[in-house]
């Protein structure tokens, strides 16, 4: 009811900013009142569709939805036999089938509870034949449904290890990949840079060829004068 009651007043609160948009446009630019009513009545049937629309695609399949899934009053109990319609157009057709696929495989758990049980009957019945013996059997089955319920928790338990350890896995691939591209990345910037100190190695040793060379010239220069010197 309150949620029918707000759907309303948002529509009324819609209707009311468009009147009041059309009526300041209107009033500032000069536009006469035809213009300004086919204007306000587009913008108030946009609002109509729309509010159809939210109501008949929307609400209504809400409604549905909760009105399968809701326990019923005389019975307290939830029907799984329900089927939502997978036909409805909108947006909440896969709300309708998933829904759909989760009360039937409920139901399918149940009837298969229910024939476990069926198949418990027989043994309910030979243990009524004596007290000891159905005693004995009651614990056997206490036994038995103990066993189960620590089977269940070991394997919840076991689920819940396995799903963080892919958990753990997945961040631990994910980690790799990162510290793998950092890696590639490293050794680009690496073999750019030795690209480069090759690149100045050759001509630092150009470099000290010129200036042996030069050095060798400046020595024989150095000869001649000596010699001359000798000479004078």
């Amino acid at each position: 009811m309150i949620n029918a009651i707000a759907d309303r007043l948002i529509l009324v609160l819609l209707a009311l900013v468009i009147l009041t948009g059309n009526g300041l446009i209107a009033g500032t630019h000069g536009t006469d009142m035809s213009l300004f009513l086919s204007g306000l009545l587009q913008d108030l049937l946009v609002v109509m569709v729309i509010g159809y629309y939210i109501h008949r695609f929307v609400r209504r399949s809400a409604n549905d939805l909760v009105t399968t899934l809701r326990p019923r009053s005389e019975t307290n109990r939830i029907d799984l036999t329900a089927r939502l319609d997978e036909r409805t157009p909108g947006p909440c057709r896969e709300l309708n089938r998933t829904v759909n696929l989760f009360t039937g495989t409920c139901d399918d758990a149940v009837a298969e509870i229910s024939a476990s049980a069926s198949r418990l009957i027989p043994i309910s019945k030979e243990l009524a034949d004596s007290y000891g013996f159905q005693a004995q059997r009651a614990g056997m089955q206490r036994m038995y449904s103990q066993t189960v319920a620590n089977s269940i928790t070991k394997m919840q338990d076991a689920s819940a290890v396995v799903y963080e350890h892919v958990d753990a896995t997945r961040k631990a691939i994910s980690e790799t990949r990162s510290r793998v591209d950092s890696c590639q990345q490293v050794f680009q910037q690496t073999a750019n840079s030795m690209d480069s100190l090759s690149g100045q190695i050759d001509q630092a040793s150009g470099t000290v060829t010129q200036l042996d060379a030069r050095g060798k010239d400046i020595g024989q220069i150095i000869n001649v004068i000596n010699e001359i010197a000798d000479q004078t």
